[in-house]
């Protein structure tokens, strides 16, 4: 971050309470992937899934493409332009 500090962040939506409901309280994330990821959570499995088609896209192009190759009703958070730019003070 920014900072060097580790705060917090908060948003809305259901991508909290669902997260909730798979059994988990929270996601910790270490290191560094070589390409672009992201954490599918489903039936109490969790997976690491190729995410270089998503990359550059919208948020709401990334939802609705995840939705396609997963579940239609699922809840997705992502980053957006400034986190793909790496931009120090995106959350």
């Amino acid at each position: 971050p920014l900072t060097g500090l580790f705060l917090d962040s908060h948003a809305g939506g259901f991508f909290g309470p669902e997260l909730k409901k798979t059994g988990y309280d929270g996601i910790v994330l270490k290191g560094v992937s070589e390409k672009p990821v992201y954490l599918w959570i489903n039936d109490g499995k969790v997976e690491i899934r190729d995410a270089t088609h998503l990359w550059g896209l919208p948020v709401s192009e990334t939802v609705k493409k995840i939705r396609e190759d997963t579940d239609e009703k699922a809840h997705v958070a992502s980053i957006g332009p400034a986190g793909k730019n790496l931009v120090k003070f995106a959350s």
